[in-house]
């Protein structure tokens, strides 16, 4: 069907075009031309992932946010401190330092253990935020799972925000509970990276990824 002639789509008088460029119909439905297809965009990247196989004190993602971004989503699966019971951490970084000042505040709203329910706990004035109120079991088997939303944390028009759920079990595989919460930091100030820990112990074992949201 590329031969010259009767009955076939090449013309003799098209130029081969350049590398990587694709053929088509041109607008008037009269010609063939080549054309460079314009380069995928998403408004939903990747921007980090990783897994953390050993004991480590520490994720610092530095340089993470920039004004390309309003929104992030962090997925944590397999999350398990090396010490039972321990739970997320973080505080935000501006440059390469932790702001530890006494602006973190949040809250979550439910767990249950197979027989009761507890429904809220709060904080105020701490020197970092913690993702939810219970902690996370140390065993491989019941890792907690989470997802957190952030939002702009660029943005010098409102207090740094965060919405996450879990699922985890605790304080000695006796309990499972799942969370849904907030955390704030109570500062209008542009950030740019975090640092994830555990309030007790290290990191055992995590994967993670961040998605940044354009919009």
């Amino acid at each position: 069907i590329f031969s010259a002639g009767s009955g076939g789509i090449w013309n003799a008088g098209l130029s081969l075009g350049s590398a990587s460029q694709k053929l088509r119909v041109n607008s008037a439905g009269n010609a063939l031309e080549f054309f460079t297809e314009p380069a995928v965009t998403s408004d939903f990247v990747k921007l980090v992932s990783g897994s953390i196989t050993s004991s480590t004190s520490e994720l610092v993602m530095d340089n993470l946010f920039s004004s390309t971004y309003r929104a992030y989503k962090f997925i944590f699966t397999d999350f398990s401190p090396t010490t039972m019971n321990a739970r997320i951490s973080y505080q935000y970084r501006i440059g390469t330092t932790n702001q530890t000042s006494d602006y973190y505040a949040g809250g979550r709203i439910y767990y249950f253990n197979g027989s009761s329910s507890d429904g809220n706990f709060s904080e105020t004035s701490a020197s970092n935020g913690r993702i939810g109120n219970w902690g996370i079991s140390s065993t491989a088997a019941n890792a907690g799972q989470y997802e957190i939303l952030m939002s702009d944390p660029k943005s010098t028009r409102s207090v740094k925000q965060m919405w996450y759920n879990n699922s985890n079990p605790r304080e000695t595989d006796q309990y499972y509970s799942g969370q849904w919460g907030f955390s704030q930091w109570r500062d209008t100030g542009a950030v740019d990276g975090i640092r994830w820990f555990c309030n007790s112990g290290n990191i055992g074992y995590a994967n993670y990824a961040v998605y940044g949201f354009k919009h």
